[in-house]
């Protein structure tokens, strides 16, 4: 499986849209409203997206075969304890999942992330209500319950 790995175009947003609108849903159809989620428009993300990347955030996406399989955002995160990424999604569809496209798709977010300058991040997990901080290339991870 050849992946390719890269910032899309402004003009792309939709394809994006579109490949997120389905990853999400997926993911979320057994933690949300149904009737939410089947109300959800295929374009549902392009905004969203086209704000985020005029806020300066980064967004990658993953192809094979010319098609958009996966999309991560992230942005910078200041505390009065540091500065960091702020890791606002990651989504693949379906038939990508559970087969080490994450994995190699994680990787390249990593190194994105580093060489930005970042040496942790913030991910929000919507299902577990988790709150987690990672050291970039580093083994562990510490998980924290929100309260």
């Amino acid at each position: 499986m050849d992946i390719k790995y890269r910032i899309p175009t402004s003009n792309e947003l939709g394809k994006v849209s579109e490949q997120i609108t389905i990853s999400y849903t997926t993911a979320y159809k057994e933690l949300m409203d149904r009737e939410y989620l089947s109300s959800m428009s295929l374009s549902h993300w392009e905004p969203i997206l086209q704000d985020s990347m005029n806020r300066g955030d980064t967004c990658l996406i993953a192809e094979c075969d010319g098609n958009i399989i996966g999309s991560t955002v992230f942005g910078k995160r200041t505390t009065e304890e540091n500065t960091c990424a702020e890791w606002h999604a990651i989504y693949l569809l379906p038939q990508y999942t559970r087969i080490g496209v994450g994995h190699l798709f994680y990787e390249v977010i990593e190194t994105e992330m580093i060489k930005q300058g970042y040496n942790s991040c913030v991910l929000e997990v919507l299902s577990a209500f988790i709150f987690l901080t990672a050291s970039l290339k580093q083994t562990h991870l510490r998980f924290m319950k929100m309260g």
